[in-house]
């Protein structure tokens, strides 16, 4: 097994590793293409930046076509089989019911589905479970490590809906979701936005192995989070916008760097920014964060 591998496996089974362990969720391609000064992206391209950041995870997400909530077939991930043959850990991205509502039949449209007609929020969900579980084995069979279900339930100040709605018609298929990424041996991840933290516990009692974001912004600091969950999730996230701005103060950066080190020998946490790495970013401080200082 890979050095990369075997550390992400490792820190998600609460074990502990020396040195921190580092993904994030969404890098665009337009960031690769100013850092690299390249016109076009491809695997290559990707490839060099996340090695350049000194990662060990990349997250593969689906290109999608389409207005319509997307077929099995219509989930194309490309360049699998290269990422494989990499030291990576690689997780594979698919989106949850509450994210395809919003996505597919807009805010208004979705949180009114959700207030008069419980039944049809059903069929959705049925729906995407049963696009994603037939997308999971094929996933499985091309080399993919891990699963995150990517499902925006939150926002800044707490839960969209009452987490008794989603206890009902949500977690159950979380649940099943998992069983089926467990049966083929892959590690499952839950993402949200926002503060999710009154459902921390049924995402445990779902089965999941961690959690992605853990905006602290947002009423989800790691430190208190991992008290209250202990050692029953792999915690992955916590660096704000402010953490890069700062992390240009040598002080301030040796500081963020101690806390990643301290919860890394402890085992169960990813460190990575809460948003993504997106144009705008500021790339310059996350590189002084994530690349070894050479002597």
């Amino acid at each position: 097994m890979s050095l990369s591998r075997e550390r992400v496996y490792k820190t998600i089974k609460q074990e502990p590793v020396e040195d921190v362990v580092k993904g994030e969720l969404i890098i665009e391609d337009n960031v690769i293409a100013k850092t690299l000064n390249k016109q076009s992206i491809g695997f290559e391209e990707r490839y060099e930046f996340i090695k350049w950041l000194e990662l060990d995870i990349v997250t593969i997400a689906p290109l999608k076509k389409g207005n319509e909530i997307p077929q099995v077939s219509e989930l194309v991930f490309p360049d699998l089989e290269k990422w494989a043959a990499t030291s990576l850990f690689i997780f594979a991205i698919l989106d949850g019911p509450f994210e395809v509502g919003l996505r597919f039949l807009g805010l208004n449209k979705f949180f009114s589905l959700l207030k008069k007609s419980p039944q049809e929020v059903l069929e959705l969900v049925e729906k995407v479970e049963n696009t994603n579980r037939r997308k999971i084995k094929e996933l499985a069979q091309r080399g993919i490590n891990g699963v995150v279900l990517a499902d925006d339930i939150a926002f800044k100040q707490g839960l969209y809906v009452n987490p008794k709605f989603l206890r009902e018609y949500f977690f159950p298929s979380y649940t099943r979701l998992v069983e089926e990424i467990k049966k083929q041996n892959l590690v499952a991840f839950f993402h949200s936005d926002g503060n999710y933290r009154q459902v921390l516990a049924d995402i445990i009692k779902a089965g999941f192995d961690g959690v992605h974001c853990l905006d602290r912004d947002s009423g989800m600091d790691i430190k208190e989070t991992r008290e209250e969950v202990g050692k029953a999730l792999c915690l992955w996230g916590h660096l704000t916008v402010e953490d890069l701005k700062m992390a240009k103060h040598p002080e301030s950066r040796e500081e963020v760097r101690s806390f990643a080190k301290k919860l890394s020998a402890r085992g169960g946490f990813i460190l990575g920014t809460t948003t993504g790495i997106y144009d705008g970013l500021d790339l310059e401080g996350l590189a002084l964060l994530y690349r070894r200082e050479k002597d």
